[in-house]
């Protein structure tokens, strides 16, 4: 589903520019005035040095522009970053952006498999982890929550066992609350306390991960491993209720 590509940021004079030639390679039909549809995985600057970025990941929609690429000689397209924004971003020239592209004028780039582009292959277990299915969520929470999994699946690839354990801990928190007051179970579809199993399901995840990280106590990999996959069968199992409509989510919560 997604493009997963590396490039290096070149500035133009007046903007910082993400080439896209390589994903024209793979989308031929990909012009100006496109729009793409991104969150930024990863920044290194140019010693190659990863900066750390804020997290959860955001999804961005931008439009398409072109610059000339000076070794290509040739006008080549690519989202530009103006000087406020690349400064937002601690983005500078020659750094390299990593970007996980998810649409292309709002429909799914790739349905079926995910494309690698440029020095992009160590990321490939961390995406793996999440999946097709639910990189392609649209649910504004559901889409929070799979961003702060893809979050734990960058730590647990790192070693990072405590980091991973807060983000799947801030995942699991994103469907409770107010979410969870906001599904209504179609009549016939469900039992009607589904909402209650949900949140008492929940829980129960929850209490796997509820030490480690900022709180004291140990951070075993293997139970943080079983938390994290059992939040990504959840997820899915509400995106797949949602989408065959066993429960409506209320107004305030409504699809993208």
């Amino acid at each position: 589903m997604p493009i997963i590509i590396a490039e290096t940021i070149e500035f133009d004079g007046s903007d910082y520019c993400f080439p896209l030639n390589e994903v024209r390679e793979l989308i031929p039909h990909l012009k100006e005035n496109d729009t793409i549809t991104f969150s930024i995985l990863e920044i290194k600057n140019e010693e190659g040095k990863p900066i750390n970025i804020p997290r959860p990941l955001k999804r961005t929609t931008q439009t398409i522009s072109s610059y000339y690429n000076k070794i290509l000689r040739e006008f080549v397209p690519c989202l530009r970053f103006a000087p406020y924004q690349a400064q937002q971003l601690n983005i500078g020239n020659n750094y390299e952006v990593t970007l996980l592209i998810i649409q292309h004028n709002y429909r799914t780039t790739f349905p079926l498999e995910t494309k690698y582009i440029g020095r992009t292959r160590e990321l490939a277990e961390s995406i793996n982890k999440i999946g097709i299915s639910l990189l392609s969520i649209t649910q504004p929470t559901l889409q929070e929550a799979v961003n702060y999994l893809l979050e734990a699946s960058i730590h647990l690839k790192e070693g990072k066992i405590e980091y991973a354990r807060t983000a799947i801990r801030n995942s699991l928190d994103k469907l409770r609350g107010k979410f969870l007051k906001s599904i209504k179970v179609s009549p016939g579809m469900e039992t009607q306390d589904f909402p209650d199993k949900l949140d008492k399901l929940i829980k129960g995840i929850q209490g796997f991960v509820s030490y480690g990280g900022p709180h004291p106590g140990p951070a075993p990999k293997a139970t943080t491993e079983m938390a994290f996959n059992m939040a990504a069968e959840l997820i899915k199992m509400i995106a797949r209720n949602i989408e065959e409509k066993v429960i409506v989510i209320s107004p305030g919560e409504t699809t993208k």
